[in-house]
């Protein structure tokens, strides 16, 4: 039996920002975060288990594990080359020292740019 078992609390103010071919992603890391795993798609990121094809199950999308150190309380970054020129949608989880896993944060959109063609033709 683990010592601790409670997991750190949730991410809940992840934001997403679309770059050229990636993602930055911006949080606060939680009390008693330690590391992360960071997860992303092209379609809205779900953590219970769902059949439909309009979204993706958190287990089955892209991931990275981060060599980022947790700061609790302090804002954290981190870049995805996700190469997309569509919508992602990313998500993350943290652990604390234990391994205990936290429940997933909110999900983060990142909309590509507006190419300037289309934001001059907009505004004419």
């Amino acid at each position: 039996m683990r010592p601790d078992s409670t997991p750190p609390p949730a991410i809940g103010d992840l934001v997403a920002q679309s770059l050229t071919g990636t993602v930055r992603l911006l949080w606060t890391a939680p009390t008693d975060a330690v590391r992360y795993h960071i997860v992303w798609s092209d379609r809205p990121l779900v953590e219970p288990n769902s059949l439909s094809p309009a979204v993706m199950n958190w287990w089955a999308a892209h991931a990275v594990g981060p060599t980022l150190t947790a700061t609790p309380g302090q804002r954290q970054m981190w870049t995805i080359a996700t190469g997309a020129t569509t919508p992602v949608y990313a998500a993350i989880f943290s652990f604390d020292a234990q391994d205990n896993l936290s429940a997933m944060s909110n999900v983060a959109l990142a909309a590509p740019p507006v190419p300037a063609w289309l934001t001059l033709m907009t505004t004419v």
